[in-house]
């Protein structure tokens, strides 16, 4: 366990040694390049806009939660450091840290309301705060603060040589890629792309979306706050609320995160190595004569990379340049890990499944008949619509409950209120005994409630093993341990020779597996199917028939909701039947599916014909 321990701080520790060698050889080359002012000024800005940049990355890169009003962070702890430092004789050294807690209880302000938004609401919505800051400060006399150089050097964070500020800013840096590095291959790295994609998957899988965003969304305003600080000592003398609150400001971090890649570590540096040092030659040739001309660049190079590369200048090249692992066969060797798998029959698509060992809950009803999930009266209106009227529903423990009806009947209504993605209006549910009524479904998730959906919720941009390590996070917190469980069931799944592609072009045998698979990295005792048959032709069909009752025969309770009536029929230990949010039968599956009420509003008499006693 030690070995293990050194080798993994090891390569951790030579993950950083880049991002090291980058900022020393930035340093190093401000510092031979002599004191000249406009060079250094040049230099200072390119490692300023670069952790700007990094720091937006965190939350509108790699979690997707674009933010125009960004420069409210920026400002913040300029502001915050100008004003303690102007009036209080507060050091720049202690008012920056100031300036960060600042930002982040304004961050904490301004991501409570708006983080419960999406898309484009969210990103409008964040505009208004610093639009709402201008006049409050103007009428508070701030328009313009100055900052008075008194000249103490570093105890004043006041230098006539700029090389020192370059000097504190690629140390600066140096600790904001640190932090994008670790976000980038932590759970919590997962979790922002996961949700980045799409939420309703990331809920389903364990992952907190809100929480997630609004702690990405703190430590981005926080890092912004940092940069303000320098950005202020370093190049501002006099303070404007234009220059640091502005919309120019947001143009600028948006163009070199965009141009240089997006959830990258590498891209907004590079991107402000080549569109900084443009911006301040054109404005310093022509700026008199064309005001505003440098933002002509950062224009061009937005839409130049929107249109022909939209994963940016860093995308690019780590397309290019990275090696695809070669393909593995897929292997029929059952996996002896703690747990256990289950030998299916051999098929065409045939591998063994492996099924993780469920979640024991704190108090275990294994072995007893309590039922493992109850649902007590419950009613759920869309309008003036009933999607379920005093629904009452007991799974027992263990099996495989089939659920059947029209469309419309409620059936997917049914699944959304269980893992709460939808609540009640009334009535209660309890799972193991615990009352879920009003969990969301992370909470569900992390009870040991499973979930595959109708529509497949792949996230695309993700590899297919990435895609697993996002249901196994539900029980690892750890990357290397999540990583390891997927590539367990990976191999077992028999999609070995995907893993590593993007989950996109998948076949729709391939992408049933992916749902099931990270569904059962989540570790679930309750698993919920919706419509598993849709799209597949027979034998694929059986297929997932098989799995689903080797899933059951683990210990896994399993609801199933699906119109391929009669292969559901030879799965399921029980059945329930739906009709306009009624549940209007519930037994044996050959009861159910002789109930009149059911084959006259869904079977029909000619299914009744052709299937019952064959």
């Amino acid at each position: 366990m030690k070995i293990q321990g050194k080798q993994r701080f090891s390569s951790r520790f030579r993950d950083f040694i880049p991002i090291l060698i980058v900022c020393m050889a930035a340093a190093l080359t401000s510092y031979l390049l002599g004191p000249g002012r406009y060079t250094q000024r040049i230099i200072l800005l390119v490692v300023l806009w670069a952790i700007a940049s990094s720091s937006f990355n965190i939350i509108s890169g790699y979690g997707g939660q674009v933010v125009f009003g960004y420069m409210m962070f920026v400002g913040t702890g300029a502001y915050t450091t100008v004003l303690l430092f102007k009036f209080l004789a507060v050091s720049p050294w202690f008012g920056m840290w100031v300036g960060v807690i600042a930002a982040v209880v304004t961050a904490l302000i301004i991501g409570l309301p708006t983080l419960r938004l999406h898309g484009a609401f969210f990103a409008v919505a964040t505009v208004a705060f610093p639009l709402i800051t201008f006049p409050i400060l103007n009428h508070l006399g701030f328009e313009e603060l100055s900052i008075p150089f008194i000249g103490h050097g570093a105890s004043s964070m006041q230098f006539r040589d700029m090389r020192f500020y370059v000097l504190i800013a690629t140390a600066l840096l140096a600790i904001v890629l640190a932090i994008a590095k670790v976000v980038e291959s932590s759970r919590f790295g997962f979790a922002l792309r996961a949700l980045k994609q799409n939420e309703t998957a990331a809920e389903s899988m364990g992952i907190n979306t809100y929480r997630t965003k609004l702690m990405a969304f703190l430590l981005s305003a926080g890092m912004g706050a940092l940069m303000g600080t320098l950005y202020a000592f370093g190049l501002l003398y006099v303070l404007t609320t234009h220059s640091v609150f502005g919309t120019s400001i947001i143009v600028k971090i948006l163009s070199i995160t965009i141009v240089g890649g997006i959830a990258t570590v590498w891209g907004p540096p590079l991107a402000a190595c080549l569109l900084v040092p443009i911006g301040e030659f054109l404005n310093s040739q022509f700026g008199n004569q064309y005001p505003g001309v440098q933002d002509i660049i950062y224009g061009v190079a937005l839409i130049a990379s929107i249109l022909y590369m939209p994963e940016g200048i860093w995308g690019k090249i780590r397309g290019a340049f990275r090696s695809r692992p070669p393909k593995s066969p897929v292997s029929t060797e059952p996996l002896t890990v703690k747990g256990f798998t289950e030998k299916v029959a051999d098929k065409p698509h045939g591998c063994d499944l492996f099924v993780p060992e469920p979640i024991q809950p704190a108090t275990s009803h294994k072995g007893t008949d309590e039922p493992i999930l109850r649902m007590e009266n419950i009613s759920k209106f869309f309008g003036g619509v009933h999607a379920l009227r005093d629904v009452t529903i007991e799974v027992p423990r263990g099996k495989i409950i089939g659920v059947i009806g029209p469309n419309g009947s409620g059936k997917t209504t049914l699944f959304n209120v269980i893992n709460g993605f939808l609540k009640p209006e009334t009535g209660r549910i309890t799972f193991e005994g615990q009352d879920i009524t009003r969990l969301r479904p992370h909470s569900s998730c992390k009870l040991g409630i499973g979930r595959t959906f109708q529509v497949p919720q792949v996230l695309s941009s993700m590899t297919v093993l990435e895609n697993i390590m996002i249901g196994a996070f539900n029980v690892w917190g750890n990357a290397s341990r999540a990583h390891a469980e997927a590539e367990k069931v990976v191999h077992q799944v028999g999609l070995s020779n995907r893993a590593h592609d993007r989950a996109v072009g998948l076949t729709m045998w391939e992408t049933k597996m992916l749902e099931f698979s990270r569904a059962l990295a989540t570790r679930p005792r309750l698993l919920l199917v919706d419509e598993p048959m849709a799209g597949l032709n027979p034998e694929e069909a059986n297929r997932i028939g098989e799995i689903i009752t080797a899933i059951g025969n683990s210990g896994i309770t399993v609801i199933v909701i699906e119109h391929i009536v009669h292969s559901l029929v030879k799965i399921a230990d029980w059945m329930v039947g739906l009709d306009d949010g009624n549940k209007v039968t519930e037994g044996l599956p050959r009861e159910v599916i002789s109930d009149p009420h059911i084959i006259e509003a869904y079977l029909g008499a000619k299914w009744r014909e052709r299937h019952v006693g064959s």
